[in-house]
Formats: structure tokens, C-alpha cells, sequence
């Protein structure tokens, strides 16, 4: 699994598993198949992909948006919603 601790001022698409510990201001983008540990911040979205995985620890500035994905783990901080 990589590990990410990086800032990043725009968009990003997780296409591997990943433990995320930095900063987005931005969205991410979570591909088909890939794992996101989200331990860092998303200034807006996460949207998750088919068969995608997300475990949240971290915090979400806007809403989590599942496109076929799952939430296996939410201890995080969700600003806006969770929407199908």
C-alpha cells in the first residue's frame, strides 16, 4: 500500500490503495478496484467508483458521493452528506 502525505491544490484520483495523510483542497476521486485510508483532509468531495473502498479516519469538507463504492470504515468527519 502507498502511503501519500503530500498537499495538493486541485483534484486528485486514487488509482492504487493508498493511506492518505495530507491535504486536498480539492476533490478526490477514488478508480474502480482502489483503496483510500483517508487519514488527511479533503477540502470538498471523495467520490468513490465502482468496487472502489474508502476507510475514513480524516475529514471530508463536502460529501462522500457513491458511485457503486463503500464506506468500510468511518471513524472520520463528514462536512456535507452521504449521497448515492
Amino acid at each position: 500500500m502507498k502511503t501519500d502525505g503530500s498537499i495538493y491544490r486541485h483534484d486528485i484520483t486514487i488509482s492504487e490503495d493508498t493511506t492518505f495523510q495530507g491535504l486536498v483542497m480539492g476533490s478526490i476521486t477514488v478508480a474502480p478496484g482502489a483503496l483510500l485510508v483517508l487519514r488527511g483532509s479533503s477540502a470538498m468531495d471523495v467520490i468513490l467508483n465502482e468496487g472502489s473502498k474508502l476507510e475514513l479516519y480524516g475529514q471530508v469538507g463536502g460529501d462522500v458521493v457513491n458511485r457503486g463504492g463503500m464506506i468500510v470504515h468511518n471513524e472520520g468527519e463528514i462536512k456535507g452528506s452521504v449521497r448515492e
